[in-house]
């Protein structure tokens, strides 16, 4: 499958500063059917990939992963990026997304359901099971240098994917705030890191039976340790490591 963070790069088109769609539903839309395998912690599952599944479980995760954003993650992730990437986007720590939701979460629920659509399509193209790939079975299971084109186009589609989000973050206006110190941030990564590990090797026990089902757990790993420090340092602030209030940031 395309790499899970080259997904968005689908999505900028729609991207407008007070434009009719989410930008937050659009983006995690078109991340969200992946959620599956990181919670599973394995490649096995297509659930999410399945109508039933776009219903129950896409959008309630979706919704779930919003509010679980903005309401706590972003608090410390934002604060923790390399400066060149959080000075472009700590300004969502502005953004106060329950009266937003409150307001429209017609519009919210439409673009999760469009992110959503784009991931698949583009999964359609570069999965071994997808529809189109399958379809048009003699032209994708062609090999070149010995790999099936489905393959090539889920490489290519991904490295360009991350190279377009990329660009598109650096083109975003940097804004001049404070942030925390470097010692603040190698600490919080550092713990990440730890948890991250702990919670990998758990997981080992249980083995992996592919590369990808390592990937998938790795990815999940870290989530969980972003969530579980988010916690703690909101609730249970300690060595000074507490997130401060950016200047411009409304709680």
């Amino acid at each position: 499958m395309p790499f899970t963070f080259a997904h968005p790069a689908v999505v900028l088109p729609f991207l407008r500063k007070n434009g009719p769609l989410s930008t937050s539903g659009l983006i995690v839309g078109s991340l969200v059917p992946d959620f599956e395998g990181f919670l599973r912690m394995e490649v096995n599952g297509n659930w999410a990939d399945s109508w039933p599944g776009i219903l129950l479980f896409n959008i309630p995760v979706a919704i779930g992963i919003l509010f679980l954003y903005h309401g706590l993650v972003k608090h410390l992730f934002l604060r923790i990026l390399p400066y060149f990437l959080a000075t472009r986007l700590v300004f969502s720590l502005a953004f106060n997304w329950v009266p937003y939701f409150r307001k429209h979460w017609v519009r919210v629920l439409i673009s999760i359901l469009l992110g959503v659509f784009t991931h698949l399509l583009w999964d359609d193209f570069t999965h071994y099971d997808g529809y189109i790939v399958n379809y048009y079975y003699d032209f994708f299971y062609r090999k070149l240098w010995g790999i099936s084109l489905f393959n090539v186009f889920q490489f290519v589609s991904s490295v360009l994917g991350i190279i377009l989000v990329f660009w598109f973050v650096l083109k975003l206006p940097e804004e001049k705030v404070q942030l925390p110190s470097l010692k603040y941030r190698l600490v919080a990564w550092g713990f990440m890191g730890l948890l991250t590990a702990i919670f990998l090797s758990i997981r080992h026990m249980y083995g992996f039976q592919e590369l990808g089902s390592f990937v998938f757990s790795a990815i999940g790993c870290f989530f969980g340790a972003l969530i579980a420090l988010s916690i703690a340092l909101r609730f249970f602030p300690t060595y000074g490591l507490k997130p401060k209030k950016l200047p411009g940031q409304s709680e």
